[in-house]
């Protein structure tokens, strides 16, 4: 299964999910999207950021959440919803960056989105 398919197959079992982005924090550039939408290069760019900012912090800087204290995980609630990053155990420049809308059930999506990802960054296979 493709990279793409497995974004696909993970926001289709969640219908409240309406974008997955992976992402490359090394050069901070989101690689492949599934999205219910055709987003703009300006919107996966920031949620890039975002999770560059929360995981590494901004050049320089401290990272909002520190790999020290295992921090892999970030959920923010928004006006809108539910935004989701995971950065990858095997492969910590690697990330998710997940927006969903508000009755999302967090747990269960983040426990599917976390195994894909690990599943996508190891490249172990189905």
């Amino acid at each position: 299964m493709s990279l793409s398919d497995e974004l696909d197959s993970l926001r289709a079992s969640f219908a409240a999910c309406e974008t997955v982005a992976f992402a490359d924090l090394s050069s901070r550039m989101v690689l492949v999207t599934s999205s219910e939408r055709t987003l703009r290069q300006e919107a996966l760019d920031a949620l890039c950021e975002e999770a560059g900012l929360l995981f590494e912090g901004p050049k320089g800087g401290d990272p909002i959440f520190s790999s020290e204290d295992g921090a892999d995980t970030a959920i923010f609630a928004t006006h809108d919803g539910v935004d989701v990053f995971l950065r990858a155990a095997s492969e910590p420049t690697d990330v998710l960056c997940c927006r969903c809308g508000a009755d999302i059930d967090v747990a269960a999506f983040v426990t599917e989105a976390r195994a894909q990802l690990e599943k996508i960054s190891g490249g172990t296979e189905s």
